[in-house]
């Protein structure tokens, strides 16, 4: 096991909820809770992945009514399996558990804004801070990076003035780990999030 800190800005993000000013003509507070499934991009192609379910809850603010900006901050738990054969006695079959603070800003646009139904499309970017690592069987796999960051595009429907439902694909941008075994590796994090939440 491996435990991260939580990196500043995530603090920042949170911070932010509570000092962006009150004159946009609409806001909105939207907690939330979801699925996801993590599927590992990897360099060397000998390396194999294959995705497993986790979940998420957090909360996000939206301001703005066309146009809108939607920061948010969520406790998430993602799981991956790694496989590989390498030219040694090493077999890698792990399962890789993450516990992790995600901090969001999307950027989005109604499409369809009437009642009952809104709409949404949107894009952004995230910050994953890695704050608890478990691995099943290889304690050698410990070049973990703290900070993680992915470029999610969604759509999103608001329905009857205060349920939400969310669908994103987010592009992992940045290394999950630079080694496995002695291996240089580049293996990114790109997750499937389905959320659903309340509107107030």
């Amino acid at each position: 096991m491996k435990v991260r800190l939580l990196a500043p800005w995530s603090i920042g993000i949170l911070f932010a909820f509570l000092t962006l000013p009150s004159s946009f003509a609409q806001t909105i507070v939207n907690p939330q809770i979801g699925v996801s499934a993590s599927l590992l991009s990897t360099d060397p192609d000998s390396l194999q992945s294959s995705a497993r379910f986790g979940y998420q809850v957090g909360l996000s603010v939206r301001f703005g009514e066309s146009f809108y900006i939607q920061p948010g901050l969520y406790w998430q738990r993602s799981s991956t399996e790694l496989r590989d054969e390498f030219p040694s006695p090493e077999e890698l079959n792990e399962s890789i558990d993450l516990d992790a603070i995600l901090a969001s800003v999307h950027i989005g646009y109604y499409l369809l804004n009437t009642d009952p139904l809104n709409l949404r499309i949107q894009a952004g970017l995230n910050g994953t801070s890695i704050i608890n690592v478990e691995n099943t069987e290889f304690d050698e796999i410990v070049d973990f990076n703290t900070i993680l960051l992915g470029a999610p595009v969604g759509v999103g429907v608001d329905l009857f003035g205060f349920l939400s439902a969310d669908i994103t694909y987010e592009f992992g941008l940045t290394s999950l780990f630079d080694q496995v075994f002695g291996l240089d590796v580049d293996v990114t994090n790109n997750v499937f999030r389905f959320n659903v939440g309340l509107l107030f």
